[in-house]
């Protein structure tokens, strides 16, 4: 079952108006309302399950329920953020110290954590350099096989997708539908938050969300890559939930 994405348009009184991004989530987020709280627009949807619960087959309907916090943009286009009762219900954030990845030709990656568990939490700041090709986050990773869950940003295309890392045997994880248009500017600062919750995880860069389902966890560990050229990374933290 291929999801619609969630939509919106803009109209006051005149006609309908769609945003160059008109979406607030991937295909992986489906039968959203919303609803005001204490004064906040919150966006309740649901990320499916997938047939017999294999990364390679197809959506079904339902869910787990995921909450967006909807935030308006300066231009008056629509974002969303975590509500801050999700983001503040991990404790006892471990600091790390910033990093400077610099990758000429081949893709680089560091390893932020080991032994992450499957549910946390990680916030970093990150900037580009002029020339990157790709940067990303790879998740539940195996650092002897290097096999992994990805988010693979491609700066030239525009966009973050969401992969099984190595995608072979073609194909490792169905995922037509998991990506968003993200254009990033060099040498400028981006907030990245990323939540995992065992077969669920969000990657937002700023205001713009990626949710995903994904249910093969090749190991624990958790890393940054970069492919032709430079990102700094500051302001790093992982957190647990709380007890």
């Amino acid at each position: 079952m291929l999801l619609n994405l969630e939509q919106y348009r803009r109209c006051m009184e005149g006609p309908w108006l769609t945003p160059k991004d008109d979406a607030f989530d991937s295909r992986a987020y489906s039968a959203a309302r919303t609803f005001c709280l204490n004064g906040q627009r919150v966006l309740f949807g649901w990320v499916p399950t997938k047939e017999n619960c294999d990364d390679t087959k197809n959506f079904e309907w339902g869910g787990t329920f995921l909450p967006h916090e909807i935030c308006q943009r300066d231009d008056g286009s629509l974002g969303v953020k975590i509500p801050d009762t999700i983001w503040n219900s991990f404790s006892s954030p471990v600091f790390l110290e910033d990093l400077f990845i610099d990758s000429s030709v081949k893709r680089k990656e560091v390893i932020l954590y080991q032994e992450c568990g499957t549910t946390y939490r990680l916030e970093a700041n990150v900037k580009i350099s002029a020339g990157v090709r790709s940067f990303g986050i790879r998740f539940y990773e195996d650092e002897n096989t290097g096999e992994s869950c990805q988010y693979f940003i491609s700066v030239p295309e525009n966009k973050v997708v969401f992969e099984r890392n190595p995608n072979l045997p073609w194909f490792a994880c169905m995922n037509i539908g998991l990506e968003r248009p993200v254009e990033l500017t060099p040498e400028k600062e981006y907030r990245i938050r990323l939540i995992v919750d065992d077969t669920i995880s969000v990657l937002y860069i700023d205001d713009i969300a990626l949710s995903v389902r994904v249910y093969g966890k090749p190991g624990n560990s958790l890393g940054l890559f970069v492919t032709e050229g430079k990102i700094k990374i500051t302001n790093i933290s992982i957190a647990n939930i709380q007890p």
